[in-house]
């Protein structure tokens, strides 16, 4: 038995309550199924007898809004990216931590790596405070200048 609240209804609970009429629709099978596709659910009375399905309430297909959302892709303005042409030109950081082995790297917590686009080198300072970023990035600088 399902007990649906009316100060609290929500769009499964109306959905699964409609999944037991004699009749139903393409849409609702739809949302009863996990949105199984129309050509899909047309199939389903040949796989299982008993199954009623309905006329779909839109001749031309399901408009479900929570199918829809999902096939949108972002189609925003991508620059092309630059490659570095030289040494140094372009250089990724990243500070990265809590290591749980503090033994290694004379007891640091973080680290914070800087990698050259151009070359692929790798430099690796280790920190024991975040407050470090600041310095190992100075020191990064003038080692690279």
């Amino acid at each position: 038995m399902l007990y649906i609240d009316p100060e609290r209804v929500t769009t499964m609970a109306i959905t699964m309550s409609a999944c037991t009429h004699d009749i139903q629709t393409t849409e609702i099978w739809h949302h009863c199924l996990g949105h199984l596709s129309k050509k899909n659910i047309k199939g389903l009375p040949n796989m299982a007898s008993g199954m009623i399905i309905g006329s779909p309430r839109a001749e031309g297909g399901l408009q479900c809004a929570g199918c829809l959302v999902g096939k949108h892709q972002y189609k925003g303005p991508r620059m092309p990216m630059l490659k570095a042409t030289k040494r140094l030109e372009r250089v990724d950081c990243d500070l990265s931590g809590r290591i749980q082995h503090k033994g290694c790297f004379d007891n640091a917590e973080y680290f914070m790596v800087f990698i050259d686009e151009y070359s692929r080198s790798t430099w690796l300072y280790p920190l024991k405070t975040k407050n470090e970023a600041r310095g190992a990035f100075v020191a990064f600088k003038a080692c690279a200048e």
